[in-house]
């Protein structure tokens, strides 16, 4: 099962949270870096975690730490470019470092995240391949639907032009919307062209 995250705070660089914020409120970044607490109480006696999911969503650099009961800290680094996009929903993975039973927290320390969504969708889990929001005959209907939006985009540039309507046009920008909203919002965009997309933009 997800494990969600137990506090989270924001400082900047080099510095640490002069408070944390414990529940699902105040996700709005107020500083460059979001600091994200996993209390490993929320796993004990199951699988430990195995990777940290997150929206997909860029960032600079991705920091996470484990911490055993002694205080030692095992720490690994990513950035946007070697994260691990899921193949079914709008998310990506990176490896926990390597934890025991005497693990006591997992910390992550995620550098100018893009926007709030970055830092409250974040989870732990057992690293099950199949995770996220749709599963693949999901993903294959949603394919098929944003198939089907293109063919009434091309039909409206078509009649446009010959009959130079406006309204062919403002159906063209709704549909246009409609479909950039299935490849972003569902995942359908990472799964077909990879997270280098959001990485070159």
């Amino acid at each position: 099962a997800a494990v969600a995250a137990a506090c989270h705070g924001f400082a900047e660089p080099g510095a640490v949270p002069a408070e944390w914020t414990c529940g699902a409120s105040d996700w709005n970044p107020t500083a460059q870096v979001a600091w994200v607490r996993f209390d490993a109480a929320a796993w004990r006696g199951e699988k430990p975690p195995k990777r940290v999911i997150l929206p997909v969503s860029r960032f600079d650099r991705l920091s996470v730490t484990a911490i055993d009961a002694t205080g030692r800290a095992h720490r690994e680094e990513h950035t946007f470019a070697d994260i691990e996009a899921l193949e079914a929903g709008a998310r990506m993975a990176a490896p926990l470092p390597a934890m025991s039973a005497t693990t006591r927290s997992v910390i992550l320390e995620i550098d100018r995240p893009w926007n709030a969504r970055t830092v409250a969708g974040a989870q732990l889990d057992e690293g099950h391949d199949q995770v996220g929001v749709w599963d693949y005959p999901a993903m294959i209907l949603l394919a098929m639907l944003a198939g089907l939006l293109c063919a009434p985009l091309i039909f409206d540039i078509a009649f446009y032009s010959a009959l130079r309507e406006r309204f062919l046009l403002w159906h063209a920008a709704t549909t246009t919307g409609f479909l950039a909203y299935i490849l972003t919002a569902t995942g359908l965009g990472v799964t077909l062209l990879g997270l280098s997309a959001w990485h070159e933009a």
